[in-house]
């Protein structure tokens, strides 16, 4: 049996890369953007921001998040001027 992931909603609006299979991952990647967070109750989870696009999808991910009540964020990515 897989690992039972609680808790976790992931989104991808799918501009990028193809998300792999629930099978690969064992967590539903669903469509969706940064709007996702202003579901009643998004907020009081913490925010994993992964590689995000240069555009404006990142500040108002934050932006929802922290005006819904949202206090920790999980970022992965590079610094200021990385390759991705």
């Amino acid at each position: 049996r897989g690992a039972r992931w609680p808790g976790v909603l992931a989104f991808d609006d799918h501009s990028s890369l193809p998300t792999p299979s629930t099978k690969e991952t064992r967590v539903r990647v669903a469509q969706g953007n940064e709007s996702e967070l202003l579901q009643p109750g998004r907020c009081r989870r913490a925010l994993l921001l992964v590689y995000p696009d240069r555009n404006h999808m990142a500040i108002n991910s934050m932006r929802a998040y922290v005006d819904g009540g949202g206090d920790t964020l999980l970022y992965v990515g590079e610094a200021r001027g990385g390759i991705n």
